[in-house]
């Protein structure tokens, strides 16, 4: 986008004409892989629109490339923990869950708890699982 000083200063131009005028809105932004200055490979999302002249054809396109290399890696890493949790979770024979800190609601639960408490993990996970977790409980453990 070209500040509105420079494009006064562009009057009667064919960039003063066309600047800022599109054919259509602009396609939706897309990440790629590309690579920086020193050939180090990086994500980028790119957002790109067309640019009429003063007769309606295109005559350029104004395309912005940001660097998301950091929360694009950020993100893959929370993706390999969740599934590494998830591997775990599978081979393990013991219970394991994650709880919400503040409501005690399960957001994780593992396979296992099928076997050893009956519900489904799915049952589990639904309504007021800290509730449903207690009635499990024989009243021998809860003294």
């Amino acid at each position: 986008m070209i500040p509105s000083a420079a494009r006064d200063g562009m009057a009667g131009t064919p960039m003063a004409e066309s600047c800022g005028r599109r054919t259509s809105p602009a396609p939706a932004p897309f990440e790629a892989r590309g690579s920086s200055l020193d050939g180090t490979e990086i994500w980028t999302e790119v957002l790109s629109a067309p640019l009429q002249d003063a007769v309606g054809r295109v005559s350029g396109a104004i395309m912005v490339v940001i660097d998301v290399d950091r929360p694009k890696w950020s993100e893959e890493a929370v993706q390999t923990s969740k599934e590494r949790l998830r591997q775990f979770g599978v081979a393990s024979l013991d219970v394991f869950w994650i709880r919400g800190a503040e409501t005690l609601q399960w957001t994780y639960l593992t396979l296992t708890s099928e076997t050893i408490y009956r519900p489904t993990q799915e049952e589990a996970l639904t309504g007021d699982n800290y509730r449903g977790w207690q009635d499990l409980i024989v009243p021998e453990d809860l003294a």
